[in-house]
């Protein structure tokens, strides 16, 4: 599961404030595909297990990805995360077991874009948030979150200064 202090290397009176995952409906294709898989293997439960030694290597087959996949969709969904600080704003995105993205912004100088495309978004209430950094000439787009527009005035306040308990230090 993903560590907010591992990916995280908060400075001296820094606080996270919250940590933003994809919509528990965007796993939902994954977990029927997984069910499936699983599920497969009992419709032909007789003739499978009729050719003996065989039929059961079939049949832990399928049950095996099918446990593979479903536990792959679920850690996926946990490693790809948004985590907002008090002074920045970190972007992160699991493609694999070896290949992870972190991008980090401060919050300063970010522009934040909502955006809900179609009936399903409306639904769920999911909608994407799209980011621009300062310097930063693509915006970054993370797709299927919750809420959308409650996270999008909650980092307005905190580059603004307006959140409680926030303190711009003195230079």
């Amino acid at each position: 599961m993903l560590s907010v202090r591992e990916i995280l290397q908060l400075q001296e009176g820094e606080r996270v404030v919250a940590v933003v995952r994809r919509h528990a409906s965007s796993v939902i294709p994954g977990f029927l595909a997984a069910g499936v898989l699983i599920a497969i293997p009992f419709f032909f439960l007789f003739p499978l297990v009729r050719l003996g030694f065989i039929g059961a290597v079939v049949i832990s087959l399928f049950l095996a990805a099918g446990l593979f996949f479903a536990l792959k969709t679920l850690l996926m969904w946990d490693a790809n995360a948004l985590v907002a600080t008090d002074r920045r704003v970190v972007i992160v995105r699991q493609k694999g077991p070896w290949d992870r993205q972190v991008t980090e912004w401060p919050l300063y100088g970010l522009s934040i874009t909502v955006e809900r495309h179609g009936m399903l978004d409306s639904m769920f209430r999911t909608g994407s948030l799209s980011m621009l950094g300062a310097g930063a000439s693509v915006p970054v787009s993370i797709t299927g979150i919750a809420k959308p527009d409650d996270l999008a005035a909650m980092l307005q306040k905190l580059r603004d200064g307006r959140n409680p308990g926030f303190r711009i230090k003195e230079l």
